[in-house]
C-alpha cells in the first residue's frame, strides 16, 4: 500500500486485539468504563473478543509514523505458530 502522505511504500502488518475491541472514537468522547461498550459515533475496527486473539490488518509508514487500517472486515483469528499470543 502506498502512503497517502509521502507516497512511499507502507509495511503490511497487524494490530493485535486481545480481550476487548478496537475502535476509533471522536473527540471529546471518553474512554468507556466497560470493555463491551463503545463511545457515541465511534467506528468499530475489530470485533469484541475474550477468547482467541484477533489480528486486524494494518499498514505502517516508517517515514510518516502513520498506521492505516480498514474497518472491521479486515480481521482474522489466528491460532497458528506465528501468533504472538499463543
Amino acid at each position: 500500500m502506498e502512503c497517502p502522505k509521502c507516497k512511499k511504500q507502507m509495511r503490511k502488518g497487524f494490530l493485535p486485539v486481545y480481550k476487548g475491541r478496537l475502535f476509533w472514537a471522536p473527540e471529546p468522547e471518553r474512554i468507556p468504563l466497560f470493555i463491551n461498550s463503545k463511545p457515541k459515533d465511534s467506528i468499530v475496527l475489530s470485533d469484541y473478543t475474550l477468547s482467541l486473539p484477533l489480528k486486524a490488518e494494518a499498514y505502517y509508514c516508517p517515514t510518516c509514523k502513520m498506521v492505516i487500517m480498514h474497518e472491521k472486515d479486515n480481521q482474522t483469528s489466528d491460532d497458528s505458530a506465528e501468533n504472538p499470543f499463543m
